[in-house]
């Protein structure tokens, strides 16, 4: 790894992952003072680790992924499968070497030092957790499986004391446990109730796809049992069911759904700085979220990919897209360049389209072939390829025309790095390009079955 150089995208990550590791600190300390690392607690420092680890792995600072990835996985187990009073110490131990290691890496970026400093220590420490077995009650084994998985020890003498098991957030929702009907069962209870018991647990519930696909189901029973009132007759009965659901399905969109005002924030800083910095004139447009009416919505899980993912666009098209003023001019174009990203709602299927697009250089085919044979990835002779396959071959892993780092679209992140990114929350991108007038990119965002 070479030095890493004050471009705009490196800023944004030492800023972004400067703010994350020290919210991480805050937390960890603050659960070392009280001895207790809660679930949700441990929930947050994953999450946290987890935004490091992605940006890092885009960005090709291999050493902050790897060690981010090791972990996140340890994270993981230790709210999941434990010990009823797990013995935390090796776990703190972990926790403040790669805060240590963290800060000293961003510390190099913002000194224009080699990044990628050796990890090895850190991860040793977690290979000793490493046992190949998850559960209570289990001893180390000498053979872990592939896939890592750790084993938490008790403060206590014996390990085997089980976890108690703990009250599931829609337990007992619809049944009132404090009022017994005339058999000693307990009575249902009114709809307005259940909203108000549901909301009451949800303050501070560590929300998962899981739970909130138990929620989606627990809607879909209203709008059955509304059904049956509907055919019975049953007005007033239905019309307060109706609020219940009408209630639930709220909820879900603001605990599920967010609008896409962050993601444009970040484009359009992206583009601000990298146009500065390269000094090439273009203007910058988002279009499709002016509308106050007809606000579009995205899961929130997504949005960190997709704002990485149009990033990295805006980084292609200001550094090879967009032409210098002086060039545009010599092309008969005009001397400001227009990078273009546009949102909509969906009419082929449920979801969000992102169409983003620049009237820059475009694509050569010519160069994307010389590419790919060099790297040894075409499967059939140059001329037969059509302009449809070549511009599939950005896609494939690895590929990319540079041949230094120093370029802002450079440090060998590629379109196989926006299609991995868009891919991995179930979209998927199209790319049309003409050279010499310029490039598209579709992306096509489908809603998750738990968001609709």
């Amino acid at each position: 790894m070479g030095v890493a150089k004050k471009e705009p995208i490196i800023e944004m990550f030492v800023t972004e992952a400067g703010d994350s590791i020290s919210t991480f600190d805050k937390y960890r300390l603050s659960a070392e003072q009280t001895g207790d690392f809660g679930r949700e607690l441990i929930a947050e420092l994953a999450k946290l680790v987890r935004i490091i680890r992605r940006d890092a792995g885009m960005l090709l600072f291999d050493s902050i992924a790897q060690v981010s990835g090791a972990l996140e996985k340890l994270l993981d187990c230790y709210r999941d499968v434990r010990a009823e009073k797990p013995d935390f110490e090796p776990f703190e131990e972990v926790l403040a070497a790669y805060s240590e290691f963290i800060h000293n890496e961003l510390y190099k970026l913002t000194h224009n030092e080699k990044v990628n400093g050796d990890n090895s220590e850190i991860m040793e420490l977690i290979s000793q957790m490493d046992t190949g077995v998850v559960g209570f009650n289990k001893l180390p084994t000498s053979t872990p499986t592939r896939r890592k998985q750790y084993y938490i020890p008790s403060k206590s003498e014996s390990d085997s004391a089980l976890i108690s098991p703990t009250r599931g957030v829609f337990d007992g929702l619809l049944m009132d446990e404090n009022k017994k009907s005339e058999d000693g069962l307990n009575k249902p209870k009114t709809p307005t109730e259940i909203l108000s018991s549901l909301k009451n647990r949800l303050i501070s519930f560590d929300i998962t796809d899981d739970k909130m696909e138990e929620i989606r189901k627990l809607s879909v029973r209203f709008e059955h049992i509304m059904d049956e009132l509907k055919a019975n007759g049953k007005a007033a009965e239905l019309a307060e069911i109706d609020h219940l659901a009408q209630g639930i399905k709220a909820w879900v969109m603001d605990a599920r759904m967010m609008d896409f005002s962050l993601v444009a924030s970040k484009a359009r800083l992206a583009a601000k700085d990298l146009l500065k910095h390269t000094g090439k004139k273009a203007e910058f447009e988002i279009i499709g979220l002016e509308n106050e009416e007809s606000i579009l919505y995205i899961e929130k899980y997504k949005t960190g990919n997709l704002s990485k993912a149009l990033t990295h666009l805006i980084r292609n098209a200001v550094d090879h897209g967009i032409e210098t003023p002086i060039a545009r001019v010599k092309k008969g174009k005009e001397e400001e360049g227009h990078i273009r990203v546009e949102f909509m709602k969906s009419d082929k299927f449920k979801g969000i389209e992102i169409h983003f697009s620049d009237d820059g250089a475009g694509i050569n085919p010519d160069k994307i072939l010389k590419a790919a044979e060099m790297k040894g990835i075409l499967l059939n002779p140059k001329e037969t390829y059509s302009m449809e396959d070549i511009l599939k071959i950005p896609f494939m892993t690895g590929f990319t025309t540079r041949k230094t780092i120093g370029d802002y679209s450079g440090r060998g992140v590629g379109l196989d790095q926006v299609a991995h990114l868009i891919e991995e929350i179930n979209g998927r991108v199209i790319l049309k390009s003409e050279e010499g007038k310029g490039t598209e990119v579709d992306i096509e965002l489908p809603f998750d079955h738990i968001s609709e």
